[in-house]
């Protein structure tokens, strides 16, 4: 989805936070979480169709991903 692609693009290359990425995109706040989730959820889809991941494995990768989507370096 373009919309999605264009919010993972804001949110985790440009740092963006949500408020700052719905304003560039002309969405609200609370789309841009649920395209944010989407995503993060298409990308988990798509790395376990590619390989078993445990629960455990798979703990470790949204804690991963929590870290570096949800609250994106401000330095970045």
């Amino acid at each position: 989805d373009p919309r999605q692609a264009k919010v993972v693009e804001l949110r985790f290359f440009a740092g963006l936070s949500v408020e700052e990425t719905g304003r560039v995109v002309g969405i609200s706040e609370a789309t841009v979480k649920r395209e944010w989730a989407t995503a993060k959820l298409w990308l988990f889809r798509q790395v376990n169709a590619k390989r078993a991941v445990t629960p455990t494995r798979w703990q470790q990768v949204k804690h991963v991903l929590n870290e570096y989507l949800d609250h994106p370096d401000p330095q970045r």
